[in-house]
């Protein structure tokens, strides 16, 4: 894919880094708002979507997808320095191209055990879904169960850290395809901290749940089908709880306390190298080390990102010491490498120019959209203007966003990645 290739190419001008969630889109480092209702209350309420479905395979909307989270658990979860922590797991071992996974003595919502036989349907019902899991999967050849409590995975490729990519939710073998007498689809039967009351329209506590039974006995459940739902809840305060990525660019407005869940995205700058201007990789440096990554972070994004050190997210432990791109920038690094193609003196405003009086001018392709990335873009090109670089914001809308980058019709792009 085009864009594989341009983003083979700009490991050095990344911008910011923020860390993991389940959702498929996001901006930065998102946040947990809850209200002043207490473990101990009665009275607790999350928002769902009605139409949407509870199979977490299918699922579309944030908020149905944020409650199978309580319905289903996965093999292992990250914490939060992405390291694999057991859940069903009782323990995953990879050598080479096998991954060997044993599991807990555990049961389902319905007080059957979970069995390896259901590993293997869960990781073959993800691989084939259009989810992020299917991504995660995608090395995967083949699965099988060994015995009861053992399930082998081969993949195509040695992989040391497959094992953080065993989060997908467990199932119960064929519960995905249950219906009421009505033919509606009832959800999967999962191992989660709670079930759902569709009559009722509640989440019920899993008494028999393998890590302990849940404070919060019971979770209303207020339907929120759109944006304008959404906005309506939190402005009145119906609801307990609430998470946002940040990813529409809206700081959402609500009282209570906010706690920090680190996301695993890339904002990042996307280069055409083909660009007449751009091949050239002194430019490349040039405009990567003028930026100044902790100041568009606490600018742009509201201090709910990080700035990045290299492609990877700079709380890995693995990725600590091998990342070298400055926090800050460097702008006397940035003119040094103007002045290896020949752009030595500055024009009347400030911007360097070559022996033919003429500056570098380039423009940056963003989404007008988003705000968080319209105040991103503003933010890059007071930079870069302050090393003597002139940018020009190229702000259009998300569809012809999308065209021009398939098109290749950009220099720079401002964009967004999930690292699995």
């Amino acid at each position: 894919m085009k864009f594989r290739k341009i983003f083979s190419c700009i490991c050095l001008l990344v911008l910011i880094l923020c860390g993991c969630q389940t959702a498929q889109t996001s901006d930065s480092k998102s946040q947990l708002v809850k209200t002043d209702n207490d473990e101990g209350s009665q009275f607790f309420t999350m928002m769902y979507c009605s139409t949407d479905s509870f199979n977490p395979y299918k699922s579309k909307s944030r908020v149905n997808q944020l409650i199978n989270l309580l319905l289903y658990d996965p093999l292992v979860k990250l914490d939060s320095t992405f390291s694999p922590v057991n859940i069903i797991a009782n323990s995953v071992k990879v050598e080479g191209k096998t991954c060997i996974v044993k599991i807990k003595d555990i049961k389902f919502s319905d007080g059957s055990a979970v069995k390896a036989e259901d590993v293997v349907f869960s990781l073959k019902v993800a691989k084939a879904s259009q989810t992020k899991y299917a991504q995660q999967l995608a090395q995967v050849v083949s699965v099988s169960a060994q015995d009861d409590v053992t399930v082998c995975i081969t993949l195509a490729k040695n992989d040391p850290y497959f094992a953080n990519l065993l989060d997908f939710p467990i199932i119960k073998t064929n519960s995905d395809t249950a219906t009421d007498k009505d033919n509606k689809e009832l959800p999967a039967v999962g191992c989660g901290r709670y079930t759902v009351d569709l009559t009722e329209k509640t989440l019920k506590a899993n008494e028999s749940y393998h890590l302990g039974a849940p404070k919060i006995k019971s979770i209303s459940l207020l339907n929120a089908p759109d944006r304008e739902a959404v906005e309506g809840y939190l402005g009145t305060g119906n609801i307990s709880i609430y998470y946002s990525d940040l990813s529409d660019g809206i700081l959402p407005s609500m009282n209570g306390v906010a706690n920090i869940v680190e996301l695993n995205n890339l904002v990042y700058l996307g280069v055409n190298t083909e660009d007449v201007l751009l091949k050239n990789s002194n430019l490349r440096y040039a405009v990567s080390s003028a930026l100044n990554r902790s100041d568009i972070c606490s600018t742009a994004y509201y201090s709910y990102a990080t700035p990045a050190k290299g492609p990877y997210n700079p709380v890995w432990e693995d990725s600590k010491g091998v990342q070298t791109i400055e926090e800050v920038g460097n702008i006397n690094i940035a003119i040094a490498n103007l002045k290896e193609i020949g752009y030595n003196n500055k024009d009347s405003q400030g911007f360097y120019v070559n022996d033919s009086g003429h500056r570098i001018v380039l423009s940056l392709l963003c989404n007008s959209d988003n705000t968080v990335r319209l105040n991103a873009a503003k933010s890059i090109k007071e930079q870069l203007a302050a090393a003597g670089i002139e940018l020009k914001i190229d702000a259009v809308d998300w569809n012809t966003y999308t065209a021009r980058l398939a098109a290749k019709q950009f220099q720079l792009y401002l964009a967004e990645t999930k690292i699995l």
